[in-house]
């Protein structure tokens, strides 16, 4: 659900009206480093790709502090994210997308129109960016409260499952 504040969405939480406007979101990969160096020189990337996952860390900056009491680490929760993935047209999406977030470019980097699927490419697309929906596990988080600035802000950790 969008709330007009944020594309975040805790599906198992929800998300705290006026504690998310100023929100940032990255994610990387948590992907065990598996490159070797072979005897040639030759560098060879030896990961198994069941392991290929995300790591994210989420921060706020708002009035009210985002719904985390008995969030505790290990809880899982699925998340319509705010940060984007992006790719070439002719590859698949390497995670689900959340719905109407999908967004096709030409060459030119130029908006083209997705047809009835918003997931197939349209013609003349080249890449695509799309807010994916992954399932993390939480790992730590905080919150902290500026009394004088009326800020609250939290930073919370998560490892996809």
């Amino acid at each position: 659900m969008y709330y007009g504040e944020t594309h975040l969405d805790f599906l198992e939480l929800g998300i705290v009206p006026q504690s998310s406007r100023n929100l940032g979101q990255t994610i990387t990969p948590d992907t065990p480093v598996a490159q070797r160096r072979l005897a040639n020189g030759d560098l060879k990337d030896r990961s198994r790709p069941s392991l290929r996952k995300y790591r994210s860390t989420i921060t706020f900056g708002d009035t009210y502090p985002p719904a985390f009491d008995g969030l505790w680490s290990g809880a899982i929760l699925t998340t319509h994210n705010a940060a984007e993935l992006s790719g070439d047209a002719g590859k698949p999406f390497s995670r689900p997308h959340v719905p109407g977030s999908v967004i096709w470019r030409d060459a030119n980097g130029d908006i083209v129109p997705s047809g009835a699927d918003e997931a197939v490419a349209p013609q003349g697309a080249t890449n695509y960016t799309y807010r994916p929906i992954i399932v993390w596990m939480v790992g730590e988080w905080d919150i902290d409260h500026d009394e004088w600035g009326a800020m609250v802000s939290a930073t919370l950790n998560l490892r996809e499952v």
